[in-house]
C-alpha cells in the first residue's frame, strides 16, 4: 500500500526513514496529491526554517504574491515571555503571514515549533476584521488609512526599511506589510487610489506596479490611544495583586511601544485564541519525532512556571500563566480531532501504527570537500545509468549558468528551471533556495542542494559585480548642532535649514554659526562645497571666524603633511620596483593538495586575491599587497596561501601582529590549518619562557622552523632567518613609529602581505591603484547568517536567560557596559544571578599585561563571559562568542554599535545581540530611532550605510600607516580624502582640474517646500545630492527617484532641476557667472571657455541684439520672454559651437 492510501485509510500513519529536504519532499507531495492544509510541527526553529525553506522550493513560485503562496513558516523567539524583550518585526510579520495563510489560502502548509503551538493569539474574528484589500482607482479616505494602519499596529516613521512601518509624504504612503517581500507605495491623487507600486527598500526605488494589494496586521499592539485606555481597564479582571497591577498601568501610561509590550496583548483584546481555532478544515498535523516535540513542551511549559514564580517573588510585571501558555495536556487532546502524520528519521521502527518506511540519504555523505571534487562527475554518470532522475539547485542565476556551462563541457543535456519543483526525468539545474538534497531510491530521485554540489568549477560565466548600496552621503544623519567644513571658510556649525524671501523671491538656505555668532547663509544649490565634519574620538575642534584667515593656513599646513606621505608612497613604490627580488616558482601538485584541503568555496574576492598574490610572487620584484576586508571573510587563508607557496620554495616566513593574544589566535589557526602538511610552525612572545624564546631562536637561524609568528618581538636584532622569503603584517596600523619604520626598510627586499580588517572608500582604492598593491575582499562567506538584534528592557531574569541559553549550547558571551565606574557592580549581579559561570573583566584602565591574560583565556574559553567596556579588539575573531549584550545601548554612537555587534556572528552559530536601555525610564524618540536602525535588516538599513561610511573614512586613516591624528582632526576626514586624492592625482603626474563653480542669480524660486518634503534631513540630503550631481543622466536619474518617492514635483522643484540643468552646462561651457540685470541676461566667461572668439563673433553677428563686453560678458536682452527658456535656448546656441 502506498503513503498516500495508508494516509486516506488511517487517522494516524508513521513515515520512517525520512528527514530534512528529503521529508519536506515527501509531505508536499501529500499535500498535492491529498489537496488537504498540513500543519508541520518540529522541535527546533533551525530545523523548522530548513523544513520551510525546502518545502517553498518544492511548492512555491520564486517570487510569488500574497494569494500564490504556499507554504508559511511560524517562527518563535528565543525569549521567556515578561523578560520586556520585543518580537523583531519581521518575526512578527511571519507569525501574521502564517496566520493569514491558514484563513484565507487554499490547502496551506504551515511549519512551526511547540513553542508556538502552547502560545495564544489574537482571536481569529479580530484578525480577520484587521485584514482589508484595496483596488487601484478605489477611494479611500485617506486620514481614515492612515488611522487604520496605527489600529494595524504599524509604526509611522520618515523612511520605510523594515516589515510593519508606515511614512506618510504629500500624496505617497508607503508601508512595509509583511504579506509582501519589498515595501508597497501608494500614490493618492485627493483620495484616489491611483497607483500601486513595490519598491526596494535599499535605493527606494519603485520595482513593480500592482492592481491591487492586501493588508494584515503586524503588531497584535494597536498604535492608538483609545485601545490603550482600553487595555488598562482589563487589569482589574486579572486578579493580581495590587502593586503589580499599578505597575502594569503605569508601563500602558504612554500609547507608544515600549520594549516588551507585546507580552501584554490579551489585555487589547476581549479574549485570547489559540492555533487550532485558526486551522482551516480537513488540517493535516504532522508531527516530526513526536517524542522530541513532547518532550520540548514540556521542558519550555515547566521553564515558563518556575519563571512567572520567580517574577512573582521579585514583584516585577506580568500576566498569569493561564493567559500566558495553552498546556501541552490540552493540546494532546485536540490532536485527537484531526489526521495525523509521525515522522521517525530511523527506520524500522516498531510502533502500532501503520508505517511508509523509506531509506533516503545524504548524497556525498562522510566526503571531504576535496573528496566531493573527485567523486562528482563519476556519482551523476552512475545515477545516470541507474535512471534516476537528477536535480541541482544554485541559489544565484550565475551559479546556474556556471553549472549548465560546466555540464555541457561534459557533454550532458540539461534544463535550467525555476521552482516549483516537477519530477521529470534527465537531469535539471533549478533556481532556487535548497541547502542540502536528498538520494530517494523508492522515487528514483536525486536532488543536490547547494551544499551537495559545491564544487570548483571555472568561473565560465562572469561573476556578479558587486552591487553599490544607494549613494550615501554623510548628510543623511545631520542635525543641527552638527559641525560642517565649508572648502573656503572652514569648520562652523550647522543650524538647520532657512527659507528666506527676498525681492518676492522665496529661497531655502543652509545656516551654518562661525565664532563670535557670524552666520553664513548657503544657497542650496552650492551644498558641495560643504562636507559634515568627522575628527578622531571625541574631541571636537574650535569653530572658525567667518572671513578669517587661520583657515587658509590650516588648510596649507594640511596640504603640505599630505604631499609629504604621497611622494613617500609613490618613492617607496618606485624603490621597490627598481629593486632586485626573488621570483618564486609557478604553484605545483602540492600546492594544489594545500588548495584543495581548504574545506570551504572560496568567495570570489578571496579567489581573485590569491591570484593576484601568486602574479605578485612570481614576479623578480618584491611584494608590498595590503589586502582589505572584515573579521572572518578570509583574509588569513588568502594569506596562509601565499606562507604555504613561500615555504614549498625553501623559505621562511614572519607573521607580524601588534598584540600578544592576535599572536596566540594566528598560532593556533595556522597550526590546525598546516596539520596535514610538514610546515614547523612557532609562536615568539611573551607567553613563551626564555627558555623557549631560546630554543625557537635557535631553530629558526638554521632553518628548521618554516613560519614564526609573534608580535614586535620577532623585529628585534636577536632574530635571525636562515632565509626570509615572506612576511605577513595584520593591522600595521597598530604598531608604534620605530616598527613601520623597520618595516618599510624590510619591504624593498622582501615579499610583504599586510592586512587590514577596517574597510576603506572605493574612491581611495582606485587612487592609490598604481602606488599601492590593494586586494578588497568585499564578499562574506557562504552560510553567514545576519545577527538576530534584539531591543530589551535590562531586566536581571532576562539575563540569566539570554547567558545560560548560549553557555546550554557551548558558546560564550560579551557583555558590554559603557563605563569603567559600573563593571564591578554589574559582575556582583551577573555572579549571583549564575554562580557556576566563570566571568572575566577587561577595560582600558587595567595592566596591559593582565588585559592580555584575561582575553586569552576567554579565547581559549577559560572564560564564559567577558565583561568589558567598548574596548573588544577589532582584529580579535572569536568564533564560540555568539551572543553580545550591550548596556544603556542608548549611551552609544550608531557606527560604534555596528561595530560592537560585529564582534558576533562570524561562526555557523546563530548570533544574537541584545540592546539594553534602562528598566523603568522610557527611552527618548531619538535614542529610539537609533536603536531601530539596528533592528532593521542588518544590510538594507540607512543606519548601516552610514556605519560603513564612518568605518571607511577610519580605515582610509589607518591604511596610510602614518599618524595623521592632528591632521585628521584639523579639517575632518572628507576633507583630507580630498586634499590625499589630489595630491595623489599630481604625482602620478595625471591632469588635475580645477572645476569652475558657476555662480547662478536668477529672479526664480527654486527649492523643495516642506509641504512636499516635510522631513528636514532628508531634504537636505536631496540637496546634497543634487549639488554633487556632475551629468545630465544623473540629474535625470535623481528627479526621477524623487517623483517616485515623493509624487509630483511642484513647480518650484522643477525650478530647481532646471537651475541644476543650467550650472551643468555652464560648467561644460566654463561660464563662471550668470544674473540679470536692467532687463538684460548677463553671462560672464571664464578665459579657460572653449569656445573661441572668433564663434562668438559669428554668433553675435546671427543675434544683433546681443552685445559682448570687455569683461567677457555676453548681454542678451530678456524682453518679455521667461528667463529660463531664453537660458536654455542660448546655451543650447552656445553648446552647438563647442
Amino acid at each position: 500500500m502506498d503513503v498516500l492510501s495508508l494516509i486516506k485509510c488511517n487517522s494516524k500513519v508513521s513515515l520512517c526513514g525520512l528527514e530534512g529536504s528529503a521529508l519536506a519532499y515527501m509531505l508536499a507531495r501529500i499535500g498535492q496529491e491529498l489537496n488537504q492544509p498540513l500543519f508541520i510541527v518540529i522541535p527546533s526553529l533551525d530545523d523548522a526554517q530548513k523544513i520551510a525553506e525546502a518545502l517553498k522550493f518544492f511548492l512555491s513560485p520564486l517570487e510569488p504574491l500574497p494569494l500564490n503562496e504556499k507554504v508559511f513558516l511560524l517562527p518563535e523567539e528565543p525569549s521567556l515571555p515578561y523578560t520586556g524583550v520585543s518580537p523583531r518585526p519581521e518575526v512578527l510579520g511571519k507569525q501574521f503571514k502564517a496566520l493569514f495563510g491558514l484563513l484565507n489560502i487554499n490547502s496551506p502548509v504551515v511549519v512551526t515549533t511547540p513553542k508556538m503551538l502552547i502560545s495564544y493569539f489574537i482571536p481569529v474574528s479580530n484578525f480577520n476584521q484587521k485584514i482589508q484589500i484595496y483596488q487601484k482607482g478605489e477611494e479611500i479616505p485617506r486620514e481614515e488609512f492612515i488611522q487604520f494602519l496605527q489600529f494595524l499596529g504599524y509604526e509611522r516613521l520618515n523612511l520605510v526599511e523594515g516589515v510593519g512601518e508606515f511614512s506618510v509624504r504629500g500624496e505617497i504612503i508607503d508601508i512595509f506589510c509583511p504579506l509582501y517581500k519589498w515595501p508597497l507605495r501608494l500614490e493618492f491623487f485627493g483620495d484616489t487610489l491611483e497607483s500601486v507600486r513595490l519598491f526596494n527598500p535599499i535605493t527606494q526605488r519603485s520595482e513593480r506596479h500592482l492592481n491591487n494589494f492586501i493588508l494584515i496586521p503586524a503588531n497584535p499592539i494597536p498604535h492608538q490611544e483609545a485601545a490603550f485606555k482600553q487595555a488598562k481597564k482589563r487589569i482589574e479582571a486579572l486578579n493580581l495583586t495590587k502593586e503589580i497591577a499599578q505597575k502594569i498601568c503605569s508601563f500602558l501610561e504612554i500609547p507608544i511601544h515600549q520594549p516588551g509590550i507585546e507580552d501584554y496583548f490579551p489585555l487589547f483584546y476581549e479574549k485570547t485564541e489559540t492555533l487550532f481555532d485558526y486551522l482551516p478544515e480537513k488540517t493535516i498535523f504532522c508531527l516530526v519525532q513526536p517524542g522530541q516535540l513532547e518532550k520540548t513542551a514540556h521542558f519550555f511549559e515547566k521553564k515558563v512556571r518556575s519563571h512567572l514564580k520567580e517574577l512573582i517573588e521579585e514583584k516585577r510585571i506580568h500576566l498569569p500563566f493561564k493567559y500566558t501558555i495553552f498546556p501541552w495536556r490540552k493540546i494532546k487532546n485536540r490532536l485527537n480531532n484531526h489526521k495525523q502524520i509521525l515522522c521517525y528519521a530511523l527506520p524500522f521502527l516498531k510502533t502500532d501504527v501503520p508505517i511508509a518506511q523509506f531509506k533516503a540519504k545524504i548524497p556525498f555523505a562522510h566526503l571531504s570537500f576535496s573528496q566531493k571534487q573527485s567523486h562528482f562527475k563519476p556519482q551523476i554518470e552512475k545515477w545516470q545509468k541507474m535512471g534516476y532522475s537528477i536535480s541541482l539547485v544554485a541559489s544565484h542565476p550565475w551559479a546556474q549558468q556556471r553549472l549548465a556551462a560546466l555540464f555541457e563541457t561534459w557533454h550532458y543535456i540539461v534544463q535550467t528551471k525555476t521552482p516549483p519543483f516537477q519530477h521529470e526525468p534527465g537531469i535539471s539545474i533549478y533556481r532556487g533556495i535548497l541547502s542540502e538534497g536528498f538520494i530517494l531510491p523508492e522515487a528514483r530521485l536525486v536532488i543536490l542542494g547547494e551544499r551537495d554540489w559545491q564544487i570548483r568549477t571555472e568561473p565560465l560565466v562572469e561573476l556578479p559585480k558587486k552591487k553599490e548600496l544607494l549613494p550615501v552621503s554623510s548628510f543623511e544623519d545631520l542635525k543641527p548642532g552638527n559641525l560642517l567644513v565649508h572648502v573656503q571658510h572652514g569648520i562652523g556649525c550647522y543650524q538647520g535649514l532657512k527659507t528666506v524671501t527676498s525681492g518676492g523671491i522665496t529661497g531655502e538656505f543652509l545656516v551654518i554659526e562661525y565664532q563670535d555668532k557670524d552666520k553664513l547663509y548657503l544657497p542650496i544649490d552650492r551644498l558641495h562645497l560643504v562636507q559634515k565634519y568627522k575628527g578622531i574620538g571625541d574631541k571636537l575642534p574650535s569653530l572658525d571666524k567667518l572671513g578669517g584667515k587661520t583657515w587658509g593656513k590650516t588648510k596649507q599646513r594640511v596640504k603640505k603633511a599630505i604631499q609629504k606621505i604621497a611622494k613617500e608612497l609613490v618613492s617607496l613604490y618606485a624603490k621597490r620596483l627598481a629593486q632586485p627580488g626573488y621570483a618564486f616558482s609557478p604553484p605545483d601538485s602540492m600546492f594544489n593538495q594545500f588548495t584543495d584541503s581548504f574545506p570551504y568555496m572560496e568567495t570570489p574576492d578571496q579567489q581573485r586575491s590569491i591570484e593576484e598574490i601568486l602574479a605578485d610572487m612570481s614576479c623578480p620584484r618584491p611584494m608590498d599587497r595590503l589586502i582589505c576586508g572584515d573579521v572572518g571573510f578570509g583574509k588569513t587563508e588568502v594569506a596562509m596561501r601565499a606562507a604555504f607557496k613561500a615555504i614549498l620554495d625553501a623559505k621562511q616566513v614572519a607573521v607580524l601582529v601588534p598584540t600578544t593574544i592576535l599572536a596566540e589566535q594566528h598560532y593556533l589557526t595556522f597550526k590546525q590549518r598546516f596539520a596535514q602538511f610538514p610546515v614547523n610552525i612557532a609562536c615568539l612572545s611573551r607567553f613563551r619562557s626564555l627558555k623557549e624564546q631560546k630554543q625557537i631562536l635557535e631553530k629558526l637561524k638554521k632553518g628548521e622552523i618554516d613560519i614564526i609568528i609573534g608580535t614586535h618581538r620577532i623585529l628585534q636584532k636577536d632574530v635571525v632567518f636562515k632565509d626570509l622569503g615572506l612576511v605577513i603584517v595584520d593591522e600595521e596600523h597598530r604598531f608604534g613609529v620605530k616598527q613601520k619604520e623597520y618595516l618599510k626598510k624590510l619591504k624593498t627586499s622582501v615579499d610583504v602581505i599586510t592586512l587590514s580588517a577596517t574597510p576603506i572608500p572605493r574612491t581611495l582604492y582606485l587612487s592609490l591603484l598604481g602606488i599601492r598593491d590593494l586586494s578588497l575582499i568585499e564578499t562574506p562567506p557562504s552560510g553567514r547568517r545576519p545577527v538576530k538584534t534584539y531591543l530589551a528592557r535590562f531586566n536581571p531574569i532576562l539575563l540569566k536567560d539570554v547567558i545560560s541559553r548560549e553557555m546550554l549550547r557551548g558558546g560564550q558571551v560579551f557583555f558590554v557596559h559603557p563605563r569603567v565606574r559600573g563593571l564591578s557592580g554589574m559582575a556582583r549581579l551577573l555572579k549571583r544571578l549564575l554562580p557556576q559561570m566563570q566571568l572575566g573583566i577587561a577595560h582600558g584602565q587595567m595592566p596591559e599585561k593582565q588585559l592580555e591574560e584575561t582575553m586569552l583565556a576567554f579565547l581559549r574559553h577559560e572564560i564564559d563571559l567577558l565583561l568589558c567596556t567598548s574596548i573588544i579588539e577589532s582584529g580579535l575573531d572569536i568564533p564560540n562568542a555568539n551572543t553580545i549584550i550591550i548596556n544603556r545601548a542608548d549611551m552609544f554612537g550608531l557606527a560604534q554599535l555596528y561595530h560592537l555587534r560585529g564582534r558576533v556572528g562570524r561562526a555557523k552559530e546563530q548570533a544574537y545581540a541584545y540592546l539594553l536601555v534602562p528598566g523603568e525610564k522610557l527611552i527618548t524618540q531619538e535614542a529610539q530611532k537609533r536603536l531601530r536602525a539596528l533592528l532593521e535588516h542588518t544590510e538594507l538599513s540607512s543606519g548601516y550605510k552610514l556605519a560603513l561610511y564612518d568605518l571607511k573614512l577610519r580605515g582610509a586613516g589607518n591604511i596610510l600607516g602614518i599618524n595623521q591624528s592632528g591632521h585628521i582632526a584639523a579639517v575632518g576626514y572628507e576633507m583630507y580624502l580630498e586634499i590625499l586624492q589630489r595630491a595623489i592625482q599630481e604625482l602620478k603626474g595625471e591632469p588635475v582640474y580645477e572645476e569652475i563653480e558657476p555662480e547662478i542669480k536668477i529672479p526664480i524660486m527654486a527649492y523643495i517646500p516642506q509641504t512636499y518634503i516635510s522631513d528636514q534631513t532628508q531634504r537636505v540630503t536631496f540637496y546634497k545630492r543634487l549639488s554633487q550631481v556632475r551629468d545630465l543622466n544623473e540629474l535625470q536619474d535623481l528627479q526621477t527617484e524623487m517623483k517616485d518617492r515623493y509624487g509630483q514635483l511642484p513647480q518650484v522643484v522643477e525650478n530647481l532641476f532646471q537651475l541644476i540643468q543650467i550650472k551643468l552646462w555652464c560648467r561644460r561651457l566654463a561660464i563662471k557667472r550668470l544674473d540679470t540685470k536692467d532687463g538684460l541676461l548677463r553671462v560672464y566667461f571664464h578665459s579657460k571657455t572653449p569656445i573661441s572668439s572668433e564663434k562668438i563673433v559669428n554668433f553675435l553677428k546671427t543675434h544683433p541684439s546681443y552685445s559682448f563686453t570687455a569683461q567677457n560678458a555676453l548681454l542678451i536682452p530678456l524682453k518679455k520672454e521667461h528667463t529660463f527658456k531664453k537660458l536654455e535656448k542660448t546655451i543650447q546656441s552656445l553648446e552647438e559651437m563647442i
